[in-house]
């Protein structure tokens, strides 16, 4: 049998004893020479370790008696300093997140290009200052986007945006290439730094992972502590679109989140929504943004308006219009107002009915089962007046009762209907 081969540890061990045998049968002076020194090495070793050791702990000491403040130290700290408005602050992370499609890029590029050229977003004041875009989901339709805001909000002026077009990793604050992407952030001492989105700047990292989720806050952490920039990260949300995708460390770690919900692609409008935010208070009606094509020499590309202070803000919906919430009859007997008051002849029920089913404001999936019942009310109610089998509204008493007018019927028309239905002829 041939003999077992020894381990590392089992060779050092041999060739010190076999040193240490060969010195023994020299000079016994030399062996003697050789573990005096060898002990003196480990005793130096061991103490310029005990002193470095001393020396950090002296260092986080002196460190963490610093950082106690008492009460008029309070008093002095500067409060939170705006970027944009009350939506952005120096030193913060903010989170915005939305669904695919729902123009939660064009939002953060209006945001970036809002601060570098120094142009209030939505009648949120900004700051000018420098702007570091990633842009990790591709630098094909940036410039685009980029011109096309600069003619519709910078009389086509350029807006200084420092852009990053390529994927890379911020989640792995030892690894190389995070190192150094976040120096070369650094390095251009931003004001407002935009990464979008979190996925294509986090390769292969487990969202769901607080662990995980929690290194790259680390990364974004440093970014913001070292430049006292706003760091904003453009994030996905649930299938659901009920909230951001992966672990609530992202949430917990973020000074405001915002949300993008209920984008409508065929009308380009969307609703931003702040879901929580520290400075500000969370919840709030939602703002409904609506984008316009503009067209560019690189072809045409959405932009969000801006809006502009010295225009007086339009008014919002009369109460008295109707909603898809409205009871059953008002929408019937608005229907009937907006499209068919005016006749010499009246309508049978048929044509009535044939509107209200074609209109924005109907009775709903279960029509069939509710019509019955609501044009009994609306007929016995003296609504509509019938001669000959042919009802006509009365007019007066719509407008008494739920306060019909013609400012919420032009409303109506301009900003909700899409498309009028199809009114049959009177005489048919």
């Amino acid at each position: 049998m041939s003999a077992p081969e020894e381990t590392q540890l089992e060779f050092i061990a041999r060739r010190r004893l076999e040193k240490a045998l060969a010195l023994a049968e020299g000079n016994p002076q030399d062996l003697g020479k050789e573990v005096g020194y060898l002990r003196r090495r480990r005793q130096a070793a061991k103490l310029l370790d005990d002193e470095e050791q001393a020396e950090k702990a002296e260092e986080m000491a002196a460190r963490v008696e610093s950082l106690w403040l008492d009460r008029d130290d309070l008093d002095d700290l500067p409060g939170p300093e705006p970027l944009l408005g009350n939506l952005l602050f120096r030193k913060s992370v903010v989170v915005l997140a939305g669904a695919p499609g729902s123009f939660k890029s064009f939002v953060a590029l209006d945001w970036a290009a809002s601060v570098t050229t120094g142009k209030a977003w939505q009648g949120h004041a900004a700051e000018r200052g420098t702007v570091v875009y990633l842009a990790g989901e591709g630098d094909t339709g940036l410039p685009k986007r980029i011109l096309a805001w600069e003619q519709a909000n910078n009389r086509g002026v350029k807006a200084p945006v420092k852009v990053f077009p390529r994927p890379a990793a911020l989640h792995k604050p030892d690894d190389a290439e995070t190192k150094a992407m976040v120096e070369s952030i650094i390095r251009r001492k931003p004001d407002l730094v935009v990464i979008d989105t979190l996925a294509r700047y986090t390769p292969g990292m487990n969202e769901n992972s607080a662990e995980d989720m929690g290194l790259f806050v680390q990364v974004a952490s440093r970014i913001k502590d070292e430049t006292g920039a706003c760091v904003v990260i453009v994030h996905h949300t649930t299938k659901d679109d009920g909230t951001e995708r992966g672990s609530s460390a992202l949430r917990g770690a973020s000074d405001a989140l915002y949300m993008m919900k209920s984008p409508n692609k065929s009308k380009r409008t969307v609703e931003f929504y702040v879901d929580r935010a520290k400075e500000e208070a969370s919840g709030g009606d939602a703002v409904k943004l609506a984008l316009e094509v503009v067209a560019t020499p690189k072809g045409s590309s959405l932009v969000i308006p801006r809006v502009d202070p010295f225009v007086k803000a339009e008014a919002g919906p009369p109460a008295s219009m109707p909603t898809r919430k409205s009871p059953n009859l008002v929408k019937l007997l608005w229907n009937v107002y907006v499209h068919m008051r005016t006749t010499g002849v009246g309508w049978t029920e048929a044509q009535v009915r044939g509107v209200v089913k074609a209109s924005d404001l109907n009775l709903g999936k279960y029509e069939k089962q509710r019509w019955p019942e609501v044009w009994g009310v609306a007929t016995d109610g003296g609504y509509l007046t019938a001669q000959a089998s042919r009802w006509r509204l009365d007019v007066a008493k719509v407008r008494t009762e739920f306060g019909f007018c013609d400012e919420a019927e032009n409303y109506y028309r301009e900003h909700v209907m899409d498309g009028a239905p199809k009114v049959p002829d009177a005489e048919e």
